[in-house]
């Protein structure tokens, strides 16, 4: 199933929905001196329409098979968000982005999110290549890239302007094949 996946015990990610909108806004508030050190979006969002719109966004690319944006939830509360989307479709290559807020992360759940989105990259979305691109200095987010196996594939210097400081941009990438092998031998293991 697309819409509701279970990662684990207590963590679920399901499709968001504009109902959401509210509280994703407020998790944004009470978390945005912490989110908006490496993601651009945070500094910008003023108010829970504009996630609203980019909900409805969401929503209309998941209708046309070009992403897919869950709501993590640690039980029944919205811990996150997490999204695999169409960034080269020549080369059916898929971005992943995710964020969680402060008092969750450091825990793994954001790991365990993207193993589980990746699954639905492979079952659903005829995935070629999955990327993550993050700022170099964001240790969290390399972490994850590296601890689940993609490869440093380059560093873009000065590529990112966030809260008006430039930053340097780490693109990691893991080949469908990859994906595949790295399974396999974690399911042996």
């Amino acid at each position: 199933m697309i819409a509701y996946r279970k990662v684990s015990t207590n963590i679920s990610m399901e499709l968001v929905s504009p109902y959401n909108a509210e509280i994703i806004f407020k998790l944004v508030e009470e978390n945005r001196k912490y989110l908006s050190e490496y993601l651009t979006w945070v500094e910008k969002t003023k108010n829970s329409e504009q996630i609203y719109d980019n909900i409805k966004k969401a929503l209309i690319d998941f209708s046309e098979k070009k992403s897919v944006d869950y709501v993590i939830r640690e039980g029944d509360e919205i811990i996150g968000r997490i999204s695999i989307w169409l960034n080269n479709e020549n080369t059916n290559t898929y971005e992943i982005g995710y964020w969680i807020i402060a008092k969750k992360s450091k825990k793994g759940i954001t790991t365990s999110c993207v193993k589980e989105i990746m699954k639905v990259g492979i079952e659903y979305m005829n995935v070629e290549k999955f990327e993550i691109i993050c700022v170099a200095e964001n240790i969290g987010s390399n972490k994850i890239a590296k601890k689940i196996g993609y490869k440093l594939e380059g560093t873009k210097r000065n590529a990112k302007r966030v809260n008006n400081i430039m930053h340097d941009m780490n693109e990691y990438g893991m080949l469908k094949s990859e994906y595949e092998r790295h399974r396999t031998i974690a399911s042996t293991g």
